[in-house]
């Protein structure tokens, strides 16, 4: 696995970590707060057929932190613009949580550069979202004192996994890497995720391409979320992964794997 830096058309310096000799481009993108550390061990077992690309999507991680450029639009052409900087045409694109709302804007807005798309944890943006309430409210306030940032990070990262399949030293290394994303991406992404234009469903009938949608047994992400996503989806399966929180990339990498992986060699039978 290799970290390199690649520069976007526009000059913006993106961190990215690449696994894999095969020539099936797959991107992934993290969620939010995280970094491409989340899909760290999804990429040391990638299938041979495989080139993967875990991205620190702009102003987390190591990539750079502009002031604007967080709403999913946005984000969906940053995603296109990294897959020109990194000279790949069409990707499977695979986004959990923040990422997978990336994801699924990038499908509706981009279907001609993706092969086959994976919502990994995600809300549905055909349903209405949650609304900024109260406590999100004090969070995005909060993101102004580095001290109250460690603070919520200290408090909420937990809730990313399922006790069972964490360490508190895993906890340690999130909390670390969450630590590096700006206080403009803090506040603007999360006031999008709580906050989106809701999609209608036509729109997702339109993609034609495979799709699966993945939750945790013990996400925190409703189950009805999925059900949204499947039923306006055509092409759509569902998979759980059992004994898994919000983050079952890395909690039960294995499992999460073997039913992405074999999802795509059944729906993309022509590969590569």
């Amino acid at each position: 696995m290799e970290t390199q830096f690649v520069s976007l058309a526009g000059g913006e310096k993106i961190c990215f970590r690449a696994a894999g000799t095969g020539v099936i481009p797959i991107v992934f993108l993290h969620g939010y707060t995280f970094s491409s550390k989340a899909w760290e061990r999804v990429l040391q077992a990638l299938p041979s057929a495989y080139r993967g690309y875990a991205v620190d999507l702009r102003g987390f991680g190591q990539s750079d932190k502009p002031d604007n450029g967080y709403d999913f639009a946005a984000m969906a052409d940053f995603v296109a613009g990294f897959m020109d900087a990194v000279s790949i045409g069409a990707a499977i694109i695979v986004g959990h949580s923040y990422g997978g709302m990336i994801a699924q804007q990038f499908a509706l807005s981009h279907q001609d550069r993706v092969r086959a798309v994976v919502f990994s944890d995600c809300m549905a943006m055909n349903a209405p979202p949650i609304g900024i309430i109260p406590r999100i409210q004090a969070q995005i306030d909060a993101y102004d004192s580095r001290e109250a940032t460690r603070a919520i990070f200290e408090a909420a990262t937990q809730r990313f996994f399922d006790a069972a399949n964490v360490t508190q030293d895993d906890l340690k290394e999130f909390i670390a890497v969450n630590m590096q994303a700006g206080v403009a991406a803090l506040k603007q992404a999360v006031a999008h995720v709580f906050a989106y234009d809701i999609v209608p469903s036509e729109r997702y009938a339109a993609i034609a391409r495979p799709a699966l949608i993945v939750l945790g047994s013990h996400d925190i992400i409703d189950w009805k979320a999925a059900v949204t996503l499947n039923d306006a989806i055509p092409s759509s399966e569902i998979f759980i992964v059992e004994q898994a929180g919000h983050t079952p990339m890395w909690e039960r990498p294995k499992r999460w794997s073997q039913g992405v992986f074999d999802f795509l060699s059944r729906r993309l039978p022509d590969r590569p």
